[in-house]
Formats: C-alpha cells, structure tokens, sequence
C-alpha cells in the first residue's frame, strides 16, 4: 500500500532513484534476466548516481530499491 519513496525512506535510503519489480520468475537469475531485457528496467537498474540496492522476494514479486545515499 506504499509507495517507493515510502519504502525507501522506512529502510533509511531518502534519496530513493528507482524501484523494478517482477513478477512469476522461478529465481533471481531469472528476475534480473527479465529486468535486463527490458530497456526502462535496465535504465534504472544501471543509472550511475546510485550507490545503494535493496532487493526483496514475497509472494513471487522481486523488487530492488535503489538509492543515491
């Protein structure tokens, strides 16, 4: 029910630059694979600026927070 920003924030990462998400891979090879393949996930994923990433798996969603501090 949050937002990304919200998330980031609650894990002590203000700057917040990004969130992916995925969903129904079997691994995390796999989700990263699909992020890869996919130009806006990748933009994000291999943004310069950001020099932290919190990665999570729940109920077969991956999701990677990056942040910039």
């Amino acid at each position: 029910g949050s937002d990304p920003g919200a998330r980031a924030r609650a894990c002590s990462a203000p700057q917040w630059s990004g969130e992916i998400v995925a969903c129904g891979q079997q691994s995390p090879k796999a989700a990263a694979d699909a992020w890869q393949g996919s130009p806006g996930h990748a933009q994000i994923m291999f943004a310069g600026a950001q020099t932290k990433a919190g990665a999570a798996m729940v109920a077969n969603y991956w999701v990677v927070i990056f942040s910039k501090s």
